[in-house]
């Protein structure tokens, strides 16, 4: 368990607090005077940190590097389940086909920042007060350095691939990569880089049209 400063009592009150579901996993509850909070539920399945320790670290850590995201309140465990506790960003979903530019430079910040996102869609992106906001990084891990090559390359691969699947143009996917590095200073390789996107795009491309 961590808090920013909320009590265990508080947090267990706050986890059985009836709220408005957005999605199978998530609620929202009121929380304080500045926001409500959304109440994401996870299932530990691997012997690794679990899901919601893992939002909470790689929040905080993106937060004290001045990266837009979710603002972390805290994640609890109890038995094979676990909660992370965060205030609801209000904002619009990101278009991807007009600001995937500007969010593959979030995706530079986040490396930057290291951490490695790990389910970096549109649908984890949420456009606030003119900026973009990274949620959902319960996925994320956090790599203490930039992360490598690969996973840098599986985080961008995946917003190409989504703006491949809603339409975007061969020209608009390399303008995508092209922000990406503009922003991402400590790529020694574009052309590589840039080699790797494009096949993970291809891969989620194919997994895509076999399911």
């Amino acid at each position: 368990m961590a808090s920013m400063g909320a009590t265990l009592p508080e947090l267990l009150a706050a986890i059985e607090t009836p709220g408005t579901a957005l999605s199978a996993s998530v609620k929202r509850i009121p929380w304080d005077d500045r926001s409500d909070a959304a109440v994401k539920v996870t299932r530990r399945r691997t012997l690794r940190a679990n899901r919601a320790q893992r939002a909470f670290e790689a929040s905080l850590t993106l937060a004290r590097a001045g990266v837009p995201v979710v603002e972390p309140l805290a994640w609890i465990e109890d038995g094979g389940r676990a909660w992370f506790l965060a205030r609801v960003v209000e904002g619009r979903p990101l278009d991807v086909l007009e600001e995937g530019e500007e969010a593959a430079r979030l995706a530079a910040r986040i490396h930057a920042a290291g951490v490695e996102h790990g389910d970096f869609k549109p649908q984890n992106l949420v456009v606030a007060r003119k900026r973009i906001v990274a949620l959902d990084l319960d996925a994320a891990t956090v790599h203490g350095a930039i992360p490598a090559r690969r996973a840098r390359a599986r985080d961008l691969g995946a917003l190409v691939a989504y703006a491949e699947r809603l339409g975007a143009s061969a020209k608009a996917r390399a303008r995508i990569v092209s922000a990406y590095l503009e922003a991402a200073r400590f790529e020694d390789d574009p052309a590589r880089f840039e080699r790797a996107v494009l096949a993970r795009s291809r891969t989620k491309l194919a997994r895509w049209a076999g399911a």
